[in-house]
């Protein structure tokens, strides 16, 4: 958990994807397959043990079988491109298995009641774009802002509006059509994934997520009387008493409490994935010093100790210090939240919040974007020049300057990143100051290195890979084979009594 550091939602379906790299091989049997997989999940504390009936490990033995069967049609077909669908059927088998161990209701309904409140406030202008290819683009934009979708879930989401009988029990014409077409089925769902409008729908959709995160907490809570609730415009809250019953507080107080108490939910998580991101550091750390100590013994032939202090420190203070400095949102965010949170349940409340948004991508002019692109230069010189020249006074040699300077890239990004639960919660407009403005011009080239240090390293994130096939996978052999072994002992005791 400290080393992928993706979203805690992911961890389970990520894990799944991993076992079933490693186990599933050519003339697999799907039965055995998902026996292992649900053991692993057991043995790893992704799932409760005595949790998983024997009907749902046959269960996702049928899962399994599909994809064996469409892989051996695939390897009859074209056996050169069969190994890269093999692993983007890993990825929508994944959320399958996942989803029948977990079912995302709740997920699914808050999507569903997004996409139907903006998807028509949106508007497109300006873009060469059609009406049902915008609304793909909202859907993927709510799912990734509001439930944190990865690619994989996406892609199992793509696939089940366009193959919704492969879910159920598909038939051979099925397995047959989608063997042929596999090819174009994989490159118009990752055109849908990477399209142009991608992050700027996201930007626009991100914004509105708090009323429903705080929607599905009051959900939650007050499940036996929502409908008594959400019948009729509440009257007006005059007043919020603490020593009264809870079954008297009005639809505000209750929303106004669950509000508070998310609120102190996201410090708990805060701290977590701070303590989390620290570990992760540390780990990181100990990889780099593998690049510099042969630099320093048999180039340098000194070890500096102040910027080894320095390159082992600052990086998980200022995790620390991001993470102290977080505030959480006050009364007022609250009461915009309210306001959604109505204008979502009730027909006839004016909107305030859900208003209609225009997206416009202007085209720059040549000049304004060539004086832009020096003027970004200017400041990505500026920042990361002062930063050479302070590791150089500091006496940084080229080895642990570039260390520092990877480290620090990415634990900033990491630490803007532990912010955005808390982003999410906010509805209310910041206002900026002229402080803000310097600070986020000035610390942007670092955000942006960060980020592409954090999206490349991922790519080859190697501690998954020692932990999980030099590590763990030995390990589960391991147990398996004093399992059997025990079983045997069991079997020959039997026969002997």
């Amino acid at each position: 958990m400290a080393i992928d550091y993706r979203e805690e939602h992911l961890l389970r379906k990520n894990a799944i994807l991993r076992i079933l790299k490693r186990r599933f091989v050519p003339k697999s049997k799907a039965w055995d397959v998902a026996n292992y997989l649900v053991r692993e999940l057991i043995r790893s504390r992704y799932l409760l043990n005595k949790s998983v009936s024997e009907e749902m490990v046959y269960e996702i033995g049928g899962i399994l079988n599909k994809y064996i069967f469409l892989n051996n049609q695939l390897a009859k077909r074209n056996i050169t491109k069969g190994r890269k669908k093999l692993k983007w059927l890993f990825g929508i088998a994944a959320c399958e298995i996942d989803n029948l161990l977990k079912p995302k209701i709740v997920e699914r309904a808050l999507v569903s009641c997004m996409y139907d409140m903006i998807a028509k406030q949106i508007s497109l202008e300006k873009q060469k774009i059609s009406e049902g290819e915008k609304n793909i683009q909202v859907y993927i934009a709510i799912h990734r802002a509001l439930i944190k979708s990865d690619d994989d879930i996406l892609a199992y989401h793509l696939f089940r509006l366009h193959f919704p009988n492969w879910f159920e029990v598909p038939s051979y014409g099925t397995i047959e059509k989608i063997a042929s077409d596999l090819d174009v089925i994989i490159e118009a769902i990752d055109k849908q994934l990477s399209h142009s409008m991608r992050n700027r729908l996201f930007q626009l959709t991100r914004k509105y997520v708090a009323p429903f995160i705080i929607l599905k907490g009051f959900l939650e809570q007050n499940l036996e009387e929502a409908r008594e609730l959400f019948v009729d415009p509440p009257e007006p809250s005059i007043s919020f008493d603490p020593f009264q019953s809870p079954d008297a507080f009005s639809l505000e107080d209750k929303l106004r409490a669950v509000c508070s108490e998310k609120y102190r939910e996201f410090k708990v998580v805060l701290r977590r994935k701070a303590g989390r991101s620290i570990i992760y550091i540390f780990i990181t750390k100990l990889l780099l010093m593998t690049l510099r100590l042969p630099y320093d013994l048999f180039i340098v032939h000194a070890i500096n100790y102040l910027t080894l202090v320095i390159n082992t420190f600052v990086p998980p203070f200022l995790i620390f210090l991001i993470a102290l400095l977080v505030r959480v949102p006050g009364e007022s965010n609250s009461d915009r939240i309210i306001d959604g949170i109505k204008e979502i349940v009730y027909d006839d409340v004016k909107r305030k919040i859900f208003v209609t948004e225009r997206v416009i991508l202007k085209k720059r002019r040549f000049l304004f974007h060539f004086i832009f692109t020096l003027l970004y230069t200017l400041v990505f010189s500026i920042t990361f020049g002062a930063m050479i020249w302070l590791l150089y006074e500091l006496h940084f040699n080229i080895v642990s300057g570039f260390i520092f300077i990877v480290l620090f890239c990415f634990v900033f990004f990491f630490g803007i990143s532990l912010r955005q639960p808390v982003r999410e919660l906010v509805l209310q407009t910041e206002k900026e100051s002229i402080f803000t403005f310097l600070f986020d011009l000035f610390t942007l080239p670092i955000l942006k290195l960060g980020r592409w240090i954090s999206t490349t390293f991922f790519q080859i994130n190697i501690f998954i890979f020692v932990l999980d096939f030099l590590i763990e996978a030995p390990f589960q052999m391991m147990i398996e084979i004093i399992e059997e072994w025990i079983a045997y002992i069991k079997e020959k005791r039997e026969e002997i009594l």
